[in-house]
């Protein structure tokens, strides 16, 4: 995957436009690094400027701005250091080393090379990442705007036929709210059964229902046993089966799919964009059984790590890193149901699932956990409510203060993320006025850092240009 893969730049602005951020780059800054820093700055959606050094000199930086400078040596960022000192100026460097600055509350050192995050290095979903969005909050001291994802995290389950629920309960009981997937033909048998206590369920908002494939080995949404994607008269016999088992169970129909082995027929899309179907949580092509990096996958090109298509016109396709294609990997956070110590089981499950939530919040990517029905129940509910006890307790303290939501309010958040671009930012007497275009789906939110904790700024919906003002 090359640089030419990488979508266009919708954040960096003319140097007359007001905005909180400023990029510096040395001369020794080579054109990967400048990438890198550039789809960073896109995937928090943060408008920049870049400036020169005489720019730099002729500031008093009376109003608050973050200066990211690379491409420096040390001797040459002592200097920089030094502006500190003046009004609310605040600086992170990258790729530097040396003597750092005794003050470090107004100064922030990545040693990293910022060409690391383009997606063939380590990506966007990597420490350096944390790095850079840890710094900001240290540096908070005054309202760093940005339009990271709200933190929130979910919950998917697969291969769901409701054979055994005390999984189900546990999780509804510490506050998840579950995408099951289901195979809508094993589930007969359990209906009658079960299909009371899901419809009543899904109706409360406390769980979500879709469809994930008629049994294991037969697909609904693609002919997966032959490799091929489906006609569309044979997604349709399958689909107004389905649709009409979900009638007969009284189940909502949820705006997620959940597709067995995250396959899709592009067949499918009017079909389900009909039914009010939004999001594709995938990482694989639809029509096709890989992955396949396109420029319209934001922010990076990266179908593993995309919030989104910048020219989407269907159904939106997420997703955020462990493909289901490597599963099998011991080192693998797809199933945090896998690759388990059994000698220390309760330590070893909540381990991998806060790892994967912890790395996707810091990283502003969708933040969810996957695990697969059969593997779950096999557990007795004393030890899913230890597991859940213990990643409550692992992210009570979390910096980023998540909340438990739906996949679907992941989806649309990160659609919300997508089709709304910040497009400047400006302090007027101890306000931000916060300017944003596009057309959002419901409210949406950006995020605020100040003194090291975040703050939801909300937006009502709207479509074309708004003004936010931000008081914190």
């Amino acid at each position: 995957m090359g640089r030419s893969l990488l979508p266009k730049d919708r954040y960096e602005r003319s140097i007359e436009v007001p905005t909180q951020f400023l990029v510096l780059y040395g001369e020794r800054t080579c054109e990967a690094a400048r990438k890198g820093i550039q789809i960073l700055l896109n995937h928090l959606r943060i408008p920049y400027r870049k400036i020169d050094r005489s720019y730099l000199v002729s500031r008093d930086f009376g109003e608050p701005v973050v200066l990211i400078v690379l491409g420096f040596p040390w001797q040459e960022l002592e200097h920089i250091a030094s502006l500190c000192s003046r009004g609310t100026l605040r600086v992170i460097a990258f790729g530097s080393s040396g003597s750092y600055p005794k003050d470090m509350s107004k100064f922030k050192v990545i040693t990293a090379d910022p060409a690391n995050l383009l997606p063939y290095n380590e990506g966007l979903r990597s420490n350096l990442t944390c790095s850079f969005v840890n710094s900001l909050l240290e540096l908070s001291s005054f309202p760093i705007i940005t339009g990271l994802l709200p933190p929130q995290i979910a919950l998917r389950i697969d291969d769901v036929v409701g054979y055994k629920l005390q999984y189900l309960d546990a999780a509804l009981d510490h506050g998840w709210v579950p995408n099951l997937g289901l195979f809508v033909e094993d589930f007969q048998p359990f209906a009658s059964r079960i299909a009371p206590k899901f419809s009543s369920l899904a109706k409360s908002q406390m769980v979500e229902l879709s469809p994930h494939a008629l049994t294991a080995n037969s697909f609904l949404f693609f002919d997966y046993n032959r490799g091929k994607p489906f006609r569309f008269g044979e997604f349709s016999d399958r689909w107004v089966k389905t649709l009409r088992d979900f009638r007969a169970w009284g189940f909502p129909l949820s705006s997620v799919i959940n597709a067995h082995f995250h396959t899709l027929s592009s067949i499918c899309i009017s079909s389900l964009l009909d039914c009010g179907v939004r999001y594709h949580f995938s990482e694989l092509q639809p029509d096709w059984v890989s992955m396949k990096p396109d420029v319209n996958h934001l922010p990076c090109g990266d179908p593993v790590c995309t919030t989104g298509q910048s020219n989407q016109l269907g159904i939106f396709q997420v997703y955020s890193g462990d493909s289901a294609l490597d599963c099998n990997w011991s080192t693998s956070l797809y199933d945090f149901m896998m690759h388990v110590n059994s000698k220390d089981l309760i330590s070893s499950i909540s381990q991998r699932i806060y790892k994967r939530l912890d790395l996707s919040l810091w990283t502003g990517f969708a933040a969810f956990i996957t695990t697969h029905e059969n593997l779950l129940s096999n557990l007795r509910k004393f030890s899913i409510l230890a597991i859940w006890d213990e990643v409550d307790r692992l992210m009570a303290d979390h910096p980023l203060c998540p909340q438990k939501t739906s996949l679907s309010e992941l989806g649309r958040a990160c659609e919300n993320h997508t089709n709304i671009v910040v497009d400047r930012v400006e302090p007027v007497d101890n306000e931000w006025v916060v300017r944003v275009s596009g057309n959002s789906f419901g409210e949406s939110f950006l995020t605020a850092f100040l003194e090291g904790r975040p703050h939801l700024i909300r937006l009502p919906a709207f479509k074309g240009k708004r003004d936010i003002v931000v008081r914190l």
